[in-house]
């Protein structure tokens, strides 16, 4: 559902993950968010100039008129975006005008530090994304919080991304490390990472791993370490860690345990137990006194549990 009260106050694009980040690639991005390579018109007519510069084929389009009357590079960048025009057409049943709708946001997206007014807010943030998915509740805002104290915290990877002036995603890291007897190997682990609901699907927490992976490579990091969904983390390079002979604390290889070699061969001969480290440890004592400041929630039963419960049981047996 589109939110007419998205804060989208200007268009700023996040050109890490953009396949526009060459100039003059915006010509073909419609200002409504069409992206004119996918679009059937500008496919099959070879005189078409894009939705931006069309004269005969779109000479009277109100969007464009709008646009180009308020000086605007994208709808996004609109005061009062969506406006009810545009909230009928991405609604009305066409899935390249929806897709439209999530250009807009994805090009309308930046990153930065994540700053201590933003503390609070990042942490509902986390909550309004994790409640109820794994558990009913969810305790990754209170990690959140405890995280931020512990000297392992890494406050260069600490990232927010935000529309306007709306903080909609987060990803948070510390440093963790593999232990082979008496030798301790450097790592990092990452999570929370979240995006509000509403924006979720629209490669937003994806610019979040793909901008502090990088960052984390420049940094000097070798490897990262994570648990989650595996479909999802091995589109960023991450792969089981079985592969690496490296296990959890109980000596077994989780399913869900997942490594990303930062430099090439950066885990070669290292084996052993992955630690994540204390600042993932949570006193979920203080759970319900913390929980209290935020908007009441119901907990409830969701598949997305069945499917947590499942994958955190499944593990690979070695050779």
């Amino acid at each position: 559902m589109i939110d007419k009260n998205s804060g989208i106050k200007r268009f700023v694009c996040y050109k890490l993950s953009s396949e526009y980040d060459e100039m003059g690639q915006y010509d073909l991005i419609s200002f409504c968010g069409i992206d004119c390579k996918k679009c059937t018109n500008y496919k099959q007519n070879m005189n078409c100039q894009g939705c931006r510069d069309e004269r005969e084929l779109l000479s009277d389009c109100p969007t464009r008129i709008c646009a180009n009357e308020k000086g605007l590079v994208h709808c996004g960048d609109c005061e009062v975006f969506p406006c009810e025009e545009l909230i009928n057409f991405y609604h009305d049943g066409k899935a390249s005008h929806l897709q439209a709708y999530k250009n807009i946001i994805k090009y309308s997206v930046r990153l930065r530090l994540e700053e201590e007014k933003d503390y609070k807010i990042t942490e509902n943030v986390t909550r309004e994304a994790f409640w109820n998915l794994f558990i009913p509740a969810c305790d990754e805002h209170l990690l959140l919080y405890t995280m931020r104290k512990e000297p392992d915290f890494i406050k260069e990877l600490d990232f927010v991304a935000t529309i306007g002036d709306e903080i909609v995603g987060n990803i948070a890291y510390a440093k963790a490390k593999v232990i082979d007897g008496a030798v301790e190997h450097e790592a990092l682990t990452f999570g929370p990472v979240c995006v509000l609901p509403k924006y979720q699907g629209m490669g937003i927490g994806g610019m979040l791993i793909n901008h502090t992976i990088t960052l984390a490579r420049e940094m000097g990091y070798k490897a990262i370490f994570i648990y989650g969904d595996p479909e999802y983390y091995k589109r960023f390079g991450f792969e089981p860690s079985i592969k690496f002979k490296i296990t959890n604390r109980e000596k077994r290889y989780p399913a869900a345990l997942q490594a990303l070699e930062l430099l090439p061969s950066a885990l070669k001969g290292v084996t052993g137990v992955f630690d994540e480290g204390k600042a993932y440890q949570i006193d979920n004592s203080h759970f319900d006194e913390y929980d209290k400041q935020f908007p009441f929630k119901e907990k409830f039963h969701t598949k997305t549990q069945d499917w947590f419960t499942d994958i955190s049981n499944r593990f690979y047996d070695e050779g």
